[in-house]
């Protein structure tokens, strides 16, 4: 029963006193033969998880340690009538001396030991990996989007379906190398492969979910405050598994909605065997998430390609327009009747009835043709160069496109 209630986290740890421990110990002292047959270690119990916030639960099990030494030292001094419990004591007897001056051990229950080192970086480093692996992947494929023009070419829904696929094969990469470093360093550790499969899909679902997010926020949120949102939310979901919220006031409780705080309490749930039932929010938790930044984040991927369809007709007619110009520079310096007769030739050029006949036109109408179509490849070739600088410009240095 009180294993049950440490499973369901309704309490921390139980302090459990055997049936009967008063009497066996007072029997113990006052003859040899009990004495001799006496268990100190059936007299206090102790039941914790170490797994929920090992940290935590040490310091709660140190304590309650200090706490049955201290219960020790009092029952060896007198009471306030001056009586002494050495003077019960069968002084005879070696085994009921040796009884009165150690009577109890504290035996340790622990659901779930978790002493090795790694435990320290579970609710910490875990969980900023997992942020960061995404973080700079979604910053990537953004960029590599944004260099390739990709959103102005393709349709926005094969980038939505592309999208999705690689981000959950490279989420399901992270958490094999998540949950294989914390294997690799479990240092006995007693827990098993299916553990570790449970394990991977739950980092799984918690990357994933993370890029979806990330991508919303780098989608939706104005260019101006996009650092401080993302570090917004990576901040704060750490801090939400930092500590227990039974230590916190009662207002950080709005943490539990935070993905990293539900992931955490899944992996507990898995490592201690079902101690910490808490998948009826947590599951839920996580699965929301996806579903709702991922609606969103493909609706971004709308937006995206819209403005980019935008910005690519927007380039169009600045080149018509700088070409036209040019046209228009260069006509402008003929003769009149050499412009003239450039532009009769060009609109025989562009159209030509069958039962017009085409004449040969002289050197001079000839050299200014070639002169225009020099004069336009040589704006082409400008504004070609302009573009490749800009995207040269764009893809270099530590800072990339996140949007």
């Amino acid at each position: 029963m009180l294993r049950s209630a440490i499973c369901n986290t309704d309490y921390w740890g139980a302090l459990y006193i055997s049936t009967n421990a008063s009497d066996r110990l007072t029997a113990a002292l006052n003859d040899s033969k009990f004495a001799s047959s006496y268990n100190r270690s059936d007299v206090l119990t102790f039941i914790w998880n170490e797994a929920r916030y090992p940290s935590i639960a040490d310091s709660l099990a140190q304590r309650m340690g200090n706490l049955v030494e201290t219960a020790r030292i009092a029952y060896m001094r007198p009471d306030n009538s001056g009586s002494h419990p050495f003077q019960t004591v069968n002084r005879s007897s070696t085994d009921s001396v040796a009884v009165y001056v150690d009577p109890w051990h504290l035996a340790s229950i622990n659901i779930q030991p978790t002493t090795q080192g790694s435990r320290l970086i579970y609710n910490t480093l875990v969980v900023i990996l997992i942020l960061i692996q995404q973080f700079f992947f979604l910053a990537t494929i953004n960029g590599l989007y944004s260099q390739f023009g990709l959103f102005g070419t393709i349709k926005a829904r094969r980038i939505v379906i592309f999208r999705f696929l690689i981000s959950a094969v490279y989420a399901m990469a992270g958490a094999i190398c998540t949950s294989g470093a914390i294997w690799a360093f479990r240092a006995g550790w007693q827990v098993n492969g299916n553990q570790w499969a449970l394990t991977w899909l739950a980092l799984w679902l918690f990357g994933h979910l993370n890029f979806l997010t990330l991508d919303v926020l780098a989608v939706w949120l104005p260019p101006a405050f996009l650092p401080m949102g993302l570090t917004t939310y990576l901040v704060l979901n750490v801090t939400s598994i930092l500590l227990p919220f039974e230590l916190s006031p009662a207002f950080y409780k709005w943490g539990n909605a935070l993905p990293a705080h539900a992931c955490y309490n899944i992996l507990v749930d898995i490592w201690s065997g079902g101690c910490n039932p808490h998948l009826g929010y947590a599951l839920p938790v996580l699965f929301a998430y996806e579903l709702c930044s991922g609606v969103l984040s493909g609706l971004g991927v709308y937006r995206r390609a819209h403005y980019a369809v935008v910005a690519v007709e927007r380039d169009e007619r600045t080149w018509q327009g700088r070409i036209d110009k040019a046209i228009e520079e260069f006509t402008t310096t003929l003769p009149p009747m050499r412009e003239a007769k450039l532009q009769e030739d060009t609109s025989i050029d562009q159209v030509e009835p069958k039962e017009v006949v085409k004449e040969e036109p002289n050197r001079e109408v000839l050299g200014d043709r070639e002169a225009l179509a020099g004069e336009i490849r040589r704006v082409t070739s400008q504004i070609a160069r302009e573009q490749e600088t800009l995207r040269r410009k764009e893809s270099i240095g530590p800072s990339f496109s996140l949007v």
